[in-house]
């Protein structure tokens, strides 16, 4: 598959790639179109239905085919977001979307785009960005960075230079007590676009940015988002009632 041009690429080639990252996660679902509608908290609008998937995945792939004469880091792009609008499967899209991505610009001689855990915020909010006005442009601009910068560090390599400096750059001290938006994510148990709307409904607010300019949360927010989750589960509140009770 790496052999070939990205016009060669098939829906089998993707669900294929999507066993890999599945495997021994989810065997029954893996390298198989989601049979239900699946709805992403936070986010501005549905995924397409079930019935509407192969059909959105032929096209895409016709569309991938037709994608000749166009820069490659634009094609790698344009299929990531492509793909993420889909959301043909029940988990791991991104994992296979940033797969993809990368495969395209293999095929083309071009090096993989590496999002840096400093620019994960950005890249999600550039996806969301295209998603709700249609104008992928940042993210196109973040990808391009992304595979600028993996192009520096290939020609640092070629004269015997670190590529360190080019991935890790000195990190800020942030405060140990402050947690960032991923963190917060990761110990409440919910995606990070759920942090996203609760910060947006106003359940939860940042304590201060770091001077990279990320938000960082008070470690109690966690506990917060966690009865949150519980009494809309348990006692199926609604935003409203939530917020007058969490007042």
């Amino acid at each position: 598959m790496v052999e070939k041009g990205h016009q060669f690429i098939t829906e089998d080639d993707i669900k294929n790639i999507h066993k890999i990252v599945l495997a021994g996660i989810d065997d029954d679902w893996a390298g198989k179109y989601r049979l239900s509608q699946v709805f992403i908290t936070g986010a501005p609008q549905e995924p397409p239905g079930p019935d509407e998937v192969p059909f959105r995945m032929k096209k895409l792939i016709e569309w991938l085919k037709d994608q000749q004469g166009v820069h490659p880091a634009r094609v790698a792009a344009d299929l990531h977001y492509r793909f993420v609008v889909i959301h043909p499967f029940v988990d791991g899209n991104g994992r296979t979307t940033r797969l993809l991505m990368n495969l395209v610009l293999i095929q083309n001689g071009y090096p993989i785009a590496i999002i840096k855990t400093e620019e994960r915020e950005a890249y999600i909010d550039a996806i969301r960005k295209a998603t709700v006005t249609g104008n992928p442009d940042d993210f196109y601009s973040l990808v391009f960075g992304a595979v600028e910068r993996s192009l520096d560090a290939y020609i640092a390599a070629a004269k015997g230079k670190s590529i360190i400096p080019f991935f890790i750059e000195k990190t800020e001290l942030v405060s140990e007590s402050l947690l960032q938006i991923g963190k917060i994510a990761t110990l409440a148990n919910v995606a990070i676009p759920t942090v996203r709307y609760y910060l947006e409904q106003g359940f939860i607010k940042p304590e201060t940015k770091s001077k990279g300019g990320f938000m960082l949360f008070d470690p109690k927010v966690v506990e917060k988002i966690k009865e949150i989750k519980r009494l809309q589960k348990e006692e199926r509140l609604s935003i409203a009632e939530l917020k007058k009770r969490l007042s």
